[in-house]
Order: structure tokens, then C-alpha cells, then sequence
């Protein structure tokens, strides 16, 4: 996925373990954030059945999409895009004129990662659908990189574990393949919740390594590759970001998996503030979370956890004064 100047796109995908967290219009404003900050932004709904992203955008649902371009074959993705007024941004309708499209084709995921690569953009945002099918995991996981959206609430935090759980489960299973000895060895933790007390990921790859050591290699090595952007959203006291570091750690521990926290949203802060450019000293602080959640998506560095947790007791104070 080239630009004008030849730089490769990034795609970023941004899940949640369960609708209502607000994933759809962080994916809007992280989107207006991009384009604020000189980014050639694309974000794309693929909450096929449930899409609601033009909303969040200013648009009716009037515009051909996702569905509409499945339905034919002589036009390209790239000529689905929708400027958005007003920002280096456009978007890409999910269900479109078409509905009933909660479950495609193999082949119709295949085709939109191919046409993904024709799209000329900085930086490419898909926005997926709640829950763990597999067009989801699929979509999610071919990246590396992909943002998952939870709110401070218990049945949240758990959904958004379990996606992250799916994800590397997904991994294992492509990996797998068609060996059924393996397969039996990871049937059970797949039915069980991140908070069960079953065999941690680590301990299920040394078991899969004693039937086949180079194919459980191989699936090490792409395990390796998935990496995992927490965006807490919905923050109502820096109180609620306890949670953050016990998770992180218990998500490390039963699943292997690096997880970083990019950042929080306070709830006045998720609907409407951060995306637009300060017009002073005084509106900087309004950038302290979503605008640093696009530097950080931008940027790709390591990140300061515990500044996190400064970040957002500073943009409490603002708010509240």
C-alpha cells in the first residue's frame, strides 16, 4: 500500500470485545486526529451488519459501500472512497445500500485484503465489527499492529480479553492446520473465558511443539508478530485506569502476547474533544488523549505506561475546572 512518495500504508485495525465501547467514533475522530497531523487518512467500516460509521462522520447512510462493491466486480475499492469535508480524510461505507452482510464469503474477505493494497493513504483505519467471528479475527490480525477499544467496566475489560485470547487462538489454529492431534490440544481452552483456569497459551505451545516442532515454530514466529494497542475509553476518574496494569500483566501471562497501553479518553473526551487542532495554549490539554493516541499510532515507539496514568489525571483536573 504505496503513497504518492512511495512510503508503504500502514493498516490499523480497531476492535472491541463486545459493541457499546465506543470503537466506532474513536475510529472517526483517530481518523480527523491523523489528518489534523498532515496524515492522507482512509478508515473503512467493516462492521459489516452493524455499520454506523458515516454517522460518526456527518454522512447518511446514502452512499454505496462494502456491500454494493462485493455485489459487482467491475469497479475497485479505491472508487468506493467518500471525502470527508474539511480533513485529508475519506471513508469507505461498510453495509452501504446492500444489507445482510454479517457473515461474507471467504472469498469476499480475501478480495477486500487484496483491494486494500490499491488504496494510496498514510494511514488506512478499519473499523470491525464487535465480537470474535473470523472474518474479524482475520481482518485483525494480518497486520501486526491492531488498536482493541474497552471501557473502564468489568464486562468490557473481559469481551476485550477474550478478543485479544480469539486473536492468538486464531493464529495457532491457521497454523495448525489439517493436524488433528494438534488441533485436540487446543480445542479446550477455545470454549473457556480469559478468567478460567485452563493451560496458559506459553504452556499449550510446548505441547503443540512435542507433536510437531517446525510447524509449532513457525507458528512462534507468527504469534510474534501480533502486536496489540490497548485504547481504554469512556474514562470517568484517572481511578479507573487501575485495572490497566493487572491486565496487561495477566494478558502476558496467559497468552504470551506484548499488549501497550495507547492511551485513554475521558467521556467528554471520547465524543468530542481531541481530534481538532489547538487554536491556543489553553486547548492543548483537550489534545492530551486523543491527539497523543495518534502520535503514538503515528510515531509506532515505545510507550511510557506510567505517563499514562499522569496524562490522564491532567486531563481530569482540566475537566473539571
Amino acid at each position: 500500500m504505496e503513497t504518492e512518495t512511495g512510503k508503504l500504508a500502514t493498516v490499523l485495525p480497531v476492535a472491541g470485545g463486545k459493541g457499546g465501547v465506543g470503537k466506532s467514533i474513536f475510529t472517526a475522530n483517530l481518523g480527523r486526529a491523523l489528518a489534523a497531523k498532515g496524515e492522507k487518512c482512509v478508515a473503512i467500516d467493516l462492521d459489516l451488519g452493524g455499520s454506523n460509521l458515516h454517522t460518526f462522520l456527518g454522512f447518511e447512510n446514502i452512499h454505496p459501500g462494502i456491500g454494493d462493491y462485493l455485489n459487482q466486480k467491475e469497479l475497485s475499492l479505491p472508487e468506493f472512497l467518500i471525502p470527508v469535508p474539511g480533513a485529508d480524510l475519506s471513508y469507505i461505507p461498510g453495509d452501504g445500500l446492500r444489507p445482510f452482510l454479517a457473515n461474507i464469503l471467504h472469498a469476499h474477505k480475501m478480495r477486500i485484503l487484496r483491494e486494500l493494497t490499491r488504496i494510496r493513504a498514510d494511514t488506512i483505519l478499519l473499523d470491525l465489527g464487535a465480537g470474535t467471528s473470523y472474518n474479524t479475527l482475520d481482518f485483525f490480525r494480518v497486520w501486526g499492529l491492531g488498536l482493541v477499544v474497552t471501557t473502564p467496566e468489568y464486562p468490557s475489560i473481559i469481551n476485550m480479553m477474550n478478543f485479544v485470547k480469539n486473536v492468538v487462538l486464531r493464529t495457532i489454529v491457521k497454523g495448525i492446520g489439517d493436524n488433528t492431534f494438534m488441533t485436540d490440544i487446543i480445542e479446550p481452552i477455545s470454549k473457556q473465558s480469559i478468567d478460567a483456569d485452563v493451560k496458559t497459551i506459553p504452556e499449550i505451545i510446548d505441547e503443540l511443539a512435542l507433536i510437531n516442532w517446525e510447524r509449532t515454530d513457525r507458528i512462534r514466529q507468527q504469534l510474534a508478530t501480533l502486536r496489540f494497542g490497548l485504547i481504554v475509553n469512556r474514562v470517568k476518574k484517572s481511578e479507573d485506569l487501575q485495572f490497566v496494569n493487572n491486565v496487561l500483566a495477566a494478558l502476558k501471562r496467559k497468552l504470551g502476547v506484548n499488549i501497550e497501553w495507547y492511551g485513554s479518553l475521558f467521556e467528554e473526551d471520547s465524543a468530542q474533544l481531541g481530534w481538532h487542532a489547538p487554536r491556543g495554549e489553553d486547548d492543548v490539554p483537550r489534545l492530551t488523549g486523543l491527539g497523543r493516541i495518534a502520535d503514538r499510532v503515528r510515531q509506532r515507539s515505545t510507550i511510557d505506561q506510567a505517563g499514562l496514568v499522569a496524562e490522564a489525571q491532567a486531563l481530569q483536573q482540566y475537566l473539571e475546572q
